[in-house]
């Protein structure tokens, strides 16, 4: 047929993730390229055009234009490899989020001065980028699906937490492809969190109650069962990984195959973590709040019952200033968005002056720990007019 088309969903705008926690995400995130895979269906090179633009929920913020191009014919040349075309850079950053939010990418190509081709619908692809509440591997659709075949095996994805924040639970899509009443009568699995280890999960940081696996048929909204952990955590900065113990038997967990992320896909079988070698994502997706359950809330889970250390100005140019309202004595330690020190102070005393000339524009977290141990958090923002 004589005809340009997309042959996949174009890769997400972020490296790690097809989505993340808005209160999460940081400019590091972002992809430098993004692959998009174009042929040509018909027999003549045509002249073609890409182009994607991105909108939030009131305009346009985005316009890319891979300028036009000569596409041969697919069983000849495959997939278009004009960088423009097939990996252009991503030139923007989508700012920090006071709230979750949906962007809608509209990617699209054209033969130069015809209107329309053979098969129009393929010509546009329509693609989000989320930041909701959740990180997510998967885009949302299972090709096949993903188990271990061992009892008490384990499987898990890596994460970055850049702020401190706490695990609520997960969303997880069981494929219904195997004898569905047998395994929602299993025994069931538990949600886990691991610290980050040798080339993979580390140290068992907590172990939720157990569940059962639940199914739904495939519609919107009705494909992923929400787990809330009985036991919220709370995580500082750093590298996690999170995922889920079987018990006596296997589940299938559904599998995406158009978005690859195995890299960031462990499983164990006994003892060993090893890294998963099948291309795509496993479709579990981490729940994460700003802020903590009232039983177990920041300042209680660290004694604190009120923040006794005023911090001013928020945001700050080139000086933050800390006071003790009681003349307690403490020190800080100011982290980045990527869980780094880049600043601290050497002696306990009960006021501070801290220079931010040095530091880059952004977000940092503060943390000001008393001479009795009591530990207040921060956000800060520090903007250089």
């Amino acid at each position: 047929y004589e005809d340009l088309t997309f042959a996949y969903v174009p890769t997400p705008f972020l490296k790690d993730y097809s989505a993340m926690p808005f209160q999460q995400y940081v400019a590091a995130e972002i992809t430098p390229t993004i692959s998009v895979k174009i042929r040509n269906n018909g027999k003549d090179s045509i002249n073609m055009t890409y182009r994607h633009t991105i909108r939030n929920a009131t305009q346009q913020v985005k316009f890319y234009d891979g300028g036009a191009n000569v596409l041969g014919q697919y069983n000849k040349v495959g997939y278009s490899k004009y960088i423009a075309h097939a990996t252009p850079s991503v030139s923007f950053v989508f700012p920090q989020l006071p709230d979750s939010l949906d962007y809608v990418i509209k990617h699209y190509v054209f033969e130069s001065g015809v209107p329309t081709d053979f098969i129009s619908q393929n010509d546009t692809v329509i693609q989000f980028q989320k930041f909701r509440n959740y990180y997510a591997l998967d885009d949302g659709g299972a090709e096949q699906g993903y188990y271990l075949n061992v009892a008490q095996a384990k499987l898990a994805i890596k994460i970055n937490v850049y702020v401190a924040d706490s695990f609520l639970g997960a969303r997880i899509y069981f494929d219904p492809v195997t004898n569905v009443n047998a395994q929602m009568n299993s025994s069931g699995f538990r949600i886990n969190v691991w610290a980050d280890g040798n080339n993979g999960p580390g140290q068992l940081l907590a172990r939720d109650t157990i569940f059962k696996p639940k199914y739904y048929n495939v519609a919107p909204g009705r494909s992923f069962a929400e787990y809330k952990l009985k036991r919220k955590q709370f995580l500082q900065p750093g590298t996690y990984y999170i995922g889920i113990e079987q018990l006596a038997d296997y589940m299938t967990i559904g599998f995406d195959k158009n978005t690859d992320h195995h890299l960031s896909t462990y499983y164990n079988f006994g003892t060993v973590w090893k890294q998963s070698e099948e291309i795509g994502s496993v479709m579990i997706r981490p729940i994460f709040g700003k802020t903590l359950p009232r039983y177990q809330s920041i300042d209680e889970a660290f004694g604190l019952k009120q923040n006794i250390f005023s911090v001013f100005p928020n945001p700050a140019n080139d000086q933050l200033y800390i006071q003790s309202e009681t003349d307690e004595k403490a020190t800080w330690s100011l982290f980045n968005s990527l869980g780094q020190t880049v600043d601290k102070s050497e002696n306990e005393a009960a006021a501070f002056a801290l220079n931010t000339h040095q530091h880059d524009n952004g977000f940092y977290l503060l943390e000001i720990k008393s001479h009795t141990g009591q530990v207040q958090q921060q956000k800060i923002i520090i903007s250089h007019e």
